[in-house]
């Protein structure tokens, strides 16, 4: 189910999900390394290179300290490609 959200930059779309370093870093225009769900998933997820360290640490799971740090922040689905865009990929 892929929920809308109500965004100031885009309007009503697609609900996206990514770690709160991922979103500090684009508010401040700090390039990274970023990692994110399949495609086909109906509400994308990314993240950055330290949660994905802590990511396959726990297993590939979001259990522990990989899911206490990594401060998801709901963005729409525009945002999220403008992140992954910022970060030089496509």
């Amino acid at each position: 189910m892929n929920s809308s959200v109500k965004c100031r930059t885009h309007g009503t779309a697609g609900r996206a999900f990514v770690c709160g370093h991922a979103f500090d870093a684009y508010s401040k225009g700090r390039a990274q390394s970023f990692f994110w769900t399949d495609d086909n998933e109906p509400e994308p997820c990314g993240w950055c290179a330290e949660c994905q360290a802590r990511f396959e640490a726990a297993g590939n799971d979001w259990v522990g300290e990989a899911s206490e740090k990594l401060d998801g922040k709901l963005v729409c689905e525009h945002c999220f490609r403008d992140i992954m865009t910022f970060n030089g990929y496509t």
